[in-house]
């Protein structure tokens, strides 16, 4: 179940990204978005190494391009998502793949994709306003709202950190 998770986010990455920049006229981005998600499926189903992070800062470097040239952001954001999930899947499961024994991988592996499902949503909840919202704000105000919510990531991953190490 869980491969074919990460085969349906890695084609969804592929294609939301190739259908962005078709849309909007940059055809080699498109092809690279492509190219990329169907190389890296299909070392997925061969099931050999991936080395889904290349994978990963290969689809940042296209949000960033996407960005620069003025591409609608809540497409870039559903990708980046599923390019984030698809990244911690093809990890986890390379991670588990010959480690665990197959009762206890499948509660590992719903376990996993739960944790997965909702840090990936609220990621997309708490960045939608800033993509809807101008605020003008002074360096201080900035700098303060970002130490704040660094610190709130760090507590959360934390405390999922402790979690996972509570289930082993």
């Amino acid at each position: 179940m869980t491969k074919n998770i990460l085969f349906g986010l890695i084609v969804a990455t592929a294609a939301i990204f190739s259908m962005i920049y078709f849309s909007v006229g940059l055809y080699v981005q498109a092809g690279i978005a492509l190219i990329a998600g169907i190389f890296w499926l299909s070392l997925e189903i061969r099931e050999r190494q991936s080395f889904p992070t290349t994978f990963f800062l290969l689809f940042v470097g296209l949000v960033v391009v996407g960005a620069l040239n003025r591409v609608m952001v809540l497409l870039l954001l559903a990708g980046l998502c599923a390019a984030i999930a698809a990244w911690d899947l093809s990890r986890f499961i390379a991670r588990t793949r010959d480690k665990v024994e197959a009762e206890m991988k499948a509660v590992l592996e719903a376990r996993h994709l739960q944790k997965l499902l909702v840090v990936t949503g609220l990621g997309f909840v708490i960045a939608l306003p800033p993509t809807v919202v101008n605020l003008s704000l002074n360096f201080l105000t900035l700098a303060v709202l970002t130490l704040v919510m660094l610190l709130m990531l760090r507590a959360s991953l934390l405390y999922l950190r402790r979690d996972d190490k509570g289930e082993n």
